[in-house]
């Protein structure tokens, strides 16, 4: 009985790091993947108390290894201090080339979106800039941290800086 536990003791730690850590070259992305991300960001404007909250859906496929096109959805829910909380939705299109490496579990990525509000047609949309990193946990699942940098298409408005988290799912 005692074999039995000493074997089972050196055994667990080496199942766990088989199935926890995928193999090289197994957990990045392959030529016509479907993903499958979810991920919000968060913000807090000081001066005028208000809190916005992005949900965000994309689904893209992988045309290359390294090239992803697809588009994306967002629900934006805005709650201003003292005022009704108004909740507004987004569709959009976007890219992103992945860095691929000799570290399977780590792929580092640029990309460009466009997006525009579904509610609105005076709205012109937004365009912009992302960049991060999917660190994978498995072949078929990844976390996601990244920014974004968008920016107004019509005359008035400012750019914002976005920080996401989220979770994707090769499909």
């Amino acid at each position: 009985m005692t074999s039995f536990r000493t074997a089972f003791a050196l055994l667990l730690p080496l199942l766990l790091l088989y199935l926890l850590v995928p193999p090289t070259a197994s957990a990045q992305q392959e030529a016509g993947d479907t993903e499958l991300q979810f991920s919000g960001s968060a913000q807090t404007t000081t001066e005028s108390s208000t809190t916005t909250v992005i949900t965000n859906a994309k689904v893209g496929q992988y045309f290359t290894r390294s090239l992803q096109i697809g588009v994306t959805t967002s629900l934006t829910a805005t709650f201003p201090e003292n005022e009704e909380a108004e909740y507004g939705g987004r569709g959009g299109v976007f890219f992103n080339y992945s860095f691929l490496s000799g570290d399977a579990t780590t792929v580092p990525y640029l990309g460009g979106q466009y997006s525009r509000s579904l509610e609105s047609d005076a709205d012109q949309g937004n365009a912009g800039i992302n960049g991060g990193f999917k660190f994978y946990l498995n072949r078929r699942t990844a976390l996601d941290v990244g920014g974004n940098y968008l920016f107004p298409l019509e005359e008035t408005g400012s750019g914002v800086v976005l920080f996401q988290f989220g979770i994707s799912f090769i499909l």
